[in-house]
């Protein structure tokens, strides 16, 4: 069970519009441009309650992102199951172009996906990690 508060007349009701998507669809309550390389943090009109062991992780359109260059600029973005506040969203016009958004157009994605929280991780320091196989083989390490 997923609650939500609408705190806008007009905030878009979330729904799946498949039972089998992982992600229900986000909206801007506010007319916006944003100029080429800008971003923008845009409402949504919406407060969730997230259950302990979950967090809402905003995310990329791939519509959005291949038609207009608009992505999400932290993807994904992180609302922890303490967080009350209205979602909003940061996007980034990474085009040449000005991106004009209309109120009630959808800007984001969001799922809810289970994480280890501070309740259930205990933070341990030690003089040295044991190295693994991978060991600090970083970007690139495993081929293009």
């Amino acid at each position: 069970k997923l609650s939500f508060e609408k705190i806008s007349t007009d905030a878009a009701t979330p729904i799946y519009n498949y039972l089998s998507d992982s992600g229900f669809d986000l909206h801007t309550t506010e007319n916006i441009q944003i100029l080429p390389l800008g971003r923008y943090l845009a409402p949504t009109g919406l407060k969730f309650d997230i259950p302990m062991g979950y967090e809402m992780q905003i995310r990329t359109k791939s519509g959005l992102a291949s038609n207009m260059g608009l992505i999400v600029l932290n993807s994904p973005g992180t609302i922890d199951s303490g967080y009350t506040g209205e979602v909003k969203v940061i996007l980034y016009n990474s085009s040449q172009s000005l991106i004009k958004l209309e109120k009630g157009q959808k800007i984001a994605q969001a799922c809810i996906c289970p994480v280890m929280t501070g309740l259930s991780v205990e933070l341990t320091q030690v003089d040295k990690i044991e190295e693994k196989e991978r060991a600090s083989n970083g970007f690139g390490s495993t081929g293009n």
